[in-house]
């Protein structure tokens, strides 16, 4: 059953079964509405610092899918997520959220590194049940919204963040597009930085980009 709250009218719409496409478009463009721009609040940012600090909520293993060439790693990749299938997370928050083969396969077109490999499984975790760092409109103007949540792993015997972007187009499921790992020095008690998993180009030259989420996690990191 899928669930949506708009601001008057509550859509339900049965999933698997055949049914009308104006009505799951409407669906989801009552979702897509419902997503607000979003900046944390002074509360928040303590409430997400301190379950940051609060140890992690999924370990993985470290060389999970061994990067020893690019496209080796993402035919991997690939395999990984064919064989535990498309998923389907529903939050109340901000509704439904597609994982699926085309978010993997885009995800490390953007960048790829091995501890970006390593935390593949704990993605749906952090999508479920993590908190969302921020909501925003897309620069250009189209009609996409981008979502960040972000949470506590471990990969290995490190502590890491989690960042992961959802992208919803109007009219389209909200989905899984990006993920990217930071490591804070505050986790592993070496100071207060906040690093990018890996050297590499920003993601895009949008608001999402390597730097924009840096200076969000260093906000919630350093907030007094």
């Amino acid at each position: 059953m899928y669930k949506i709250n708009g601001h008057k009218k509550i859509v339900y719409v049965k999933l698997g079964l055949p049914i009308n496409k104006g009505i799951q478009v409407r669906a989801m463009n009552i979702q897509f509405d419902s997503l607000q721009n979003k900046k944390l609040t002074l509360e928040e940012k303590v409430e997400i610092r301190n379950f940051f600090l609060n140890g992690p909520i999924k370990t993985v293993k470290a060389g999970f899918i061994k990067a020893e060439s690019n496209k080796k790693a993402k035919e991997k990749t690939l395999e990984w997520i064919t064989m535990i299938g498309s998923k389907t997370i529903y939050r109340d928050d901000i509704g439904e959220i597609v994982f699926d083969r085309a978010g993997v396969k885009t995800s490390f077109e953007h960048r790829i590194y091995q501890n970006k490999l390593d935390a593949l499984p704990a993605i749906p975790d952090v999508i479920e049940k993590r908190k969302v760092i921020d909501i925003s409109s897309d620069f250009a103007g189209k009609p996409i919204k981008n979502t960040l949540i972000a949470g506590p792993i471990q990969i290995g015997d490190k502590p890491e963040i989690l960042v992961v972007r959802l992208r919803m187009v109007k009219g389209h499921n909200n989905k899984f597009y990006v993920h990217d790992i930071f490591v804070n020095e505050l986790l592993r008690n070496k100071g207060n930085t906040i690093k990018a998993g890996s050297t590499g180009n920003p993601v895009g030259e949008s608001s999402k980009s390597i730097a924009y989420i840096k200076n969000i996690l260093h906000n919630i990191m350093n907030v007094k």
